[in-house]
């Protein structure tokens, strides 16, 4: 089950791209559309056309409080409808270091891949960014971790604006695919967005392209939760997010769902039997020292 997921600050015209994007599927693929914003709003999972559905994530945000919602979604999806593509449009102000986070579940990997992370860049907000550090770094986030970019509203630019934001976007992402205005999205990038390989597993294989690194380690063996405990909190700034599934050595018959994240980790008991594997995403990651620690975690 793919996914692609559209980002983009507020107003930058992600639901625009949307529409566009919806218009040139392939009439016989079996997508559902997760539309994720702040605020009260109903469920609604009216069909649109022959093959496509939309449901939306309220009061809240995917990379924060709805994490687990959009788990349970996922899973749902995948075991009562199996679409061929889930296209994730985020709220404007999601991280997406924390949305890759969200869909990095070991559960959730085992049946899908993530195949885009598109950002709909607002062009004009780009040459004028005044707003607070925090929203500065969301907004530059928004760009870096993207591996395609849609730049929006250049018409509304000089020539030498364009090329001032051409730049900026460079300097921010040189190794981004980028199209500029969302009018100018084709069929041709359909295509390629489909032609790439799981953008998780290119994370892996390329980080310094994608800025985010992670890395999957299955574990052969059961852990002290001392040891673990110990290892979780010796970890480096670094590592943003730890996540996976473990038997732990005085309980070997029960698995149990690891989530790290911002020093405190939790452990909680897992109703289904899965497969010990532990999941890393941070940047400059150095994978060998941390292959080095599980290994003696399993056998020591």
């Amino acid at each position: 089950m793919d996914i692609i997921i559209i980002s983009g600050f507020l107003g930058s015209g992600k639901t625009t791209f949307l529409k566009k994007f919806r218009s040139l599927l392939d009439k016989n693929m079996k997508s559902v559309i997760l539309m994720n914003e702040f605020g009260e709003v109903d469920i609604d999972s009216n069909i649109i056309g022959e093959s496509q559905s939309i449901k939306s994530m309220t009061q809240g945000c995917i990379c924060c409080s709805l994490k687990e919602d959009l788990e349970v979604q996922l899973h749902e999806l995948y075991y009562n409808l199996n679409p061929d593509l889930i296209i994730i449009e985020a709220t404007g102000v999601a991280d997406p270091v924390e949305i890759i986070d969200a869909i990095s579940a070991p559960a959730v990997m085992e049946f899908t891949q993530l195949k885009q992370l598109i950002t709909v860049v607002d062009s004009q907000k780009l040459l004028t960014l005044n707003t607070t550090p925090q929203m500065k770094q969301l907004y530059l986030h928004q760009i870096k971790y993207a591996n395609t970019l849609i730049l929006n509203k250049l018409d509304v630019l000089t020539e030498d604006e364009i090329n001032l934001a051409r730049n900026a976007i460079k300097n921010i992402n040189d190794q981004a695919y980028i199209i500029e205005s969302i009018e100018h999205l084709s069929e041709k990038d359909i295509v390629k967005f489909y032609a790439d390989h799981n953008l998780m597993n290119e994370i892996e294989r390329h980080p310094s392209a994608h800025n985010i690194q992670s890395m999957t380690i299955k574990l052969s063996n059961s852990v002290e939760i001392e040891s673990l405990h110990h290892w979780l909190g010796q970890l480096d700034d670094n590592i943003y997010r730890v996540k996976g599934f473990v038997t732990l050595r005085h309980i070997p018959d029960e698995t149990y769902l690891l989530q790290y994240a911002f020093g405190i980790p939790q452990y909680e008991p897992y109703e289904l039997k899965r497969e010990p594997v532990i999941v890393i995403i941070g940047s400059q990651i150095d994978k060998e020292r941390i292959k080095q620690q599980i290994e003696m975690l399993q056998f020591s």
